[in-house]
């Protein structure tokens, strides 16, 4: 990926930092956190998109109905069809 050098001629701090840990992220890690965003997904969801595909429902519907985005529905899907 380019980044345009900053003005004092150094390298940019998003590109000098891309993919270092800080002293925090160790911590983080050593007490065995993962983080991000929770999945959005549970297992009420999954079981309703399952079933309402198996029914012939478009994935746009079931995204509607469901109140997840077309996205999260397909990869649903996906992972079910995978997991067999």
């Amino acid at each position: 990926m380019w980044v345009r050098p900053s003005k004092k001629g150094g390298r940019n701090t998003e590109e000098r930092h891309h993919g270092q840990l800080g002293a925090g992220d160790w911590e983080f890690r050593a007490r065995d956190c993962i983080g991000g965003r929770r999945p959005v997904v549970d297992d009420d969801k999954r079981a309703a998109i399952l079933a309402r595909r198996e029914r012939g429902e478009s994935i746009r519907t079931i995204a509607i109905g469901v109140g997840v985005s077309v996205g999260v529905v397909h990869k649903t899907l996906t992972e079910a069809k995978t997991a067999l």
